[in-house]
């Protein structure tokens, strides 16, 4: 008989195994790229995810998609958190959302344009975040900041937020 080496994406640590099964997967977020290894060879790169058992640190079936991210490491795709977005697929981080538009983390790979009656900041993630106050009033979308409130005019009143 023969040594045999632990296939690719697998590693034993231990002296003296018999079998196969003492071969264990990659751990996740790892790679194991060659047979008879050790340990893991290495973590996986920025912009994919490793699932136990990869054999390359950059698998072409797990490129991180749009409205996520995948620092070094990943197990899993990340969904962007709310005022946040990412566009982008192999990305490592999400982008903080952009001013005029919210992020709510319905389509975290999109920007929504922020609604007439409210403004939105750099990061906002929802449409309702930032409503102009009672007596002000905003009749035109995308707008960044309260300086787009306008003083209800003379002889009306606005009891609400957000018109």
């Amino acid at each position: 008989t023969s040594i045999t080496p632990c296939p690719l994406g697998t590693y034993n640590p231990e002296e003296g195994q018999s079998s196969l099964n003492d071969c264990l997967a990659c751990h996740v977020g790892y790679y194991c790229d060659q047979p008879g290894l050790t340990y893991p060879t290495g973590v996986c790169d920025d912009g994919y995810y490793c699932p136990a058992g990869q054999t390359t640190s950059t698998p072409s079936d797990k490129q991180c998609p749009q409205g996520s991210m995948c620092p070094a490491g990943s197990e899993a795709p990340i969904s962007c958190p709310i005022g946040t977005f990412q566009s982008l697929t192999r990305s490592s981080t999400c982008s903080q959302c952009l001013e005029g538009r919210y992020c709510d983390g319905n389509s975290p790979q999109t920007t929504v344009v922020c609604p007439a009656g409210y403004y939105c900041p750099a990061g906002t993630g929802r449409s309702d975040d930032h409503p102009c106050p009672p007596g002000t009033y905003n009749p035109l979308p995308g707008k960044i900041n309260d300086t787009a409130c306008l003083d209800c005019p003379p002889g009306k009143y606005f009891p609400d937020s957000g018109m």
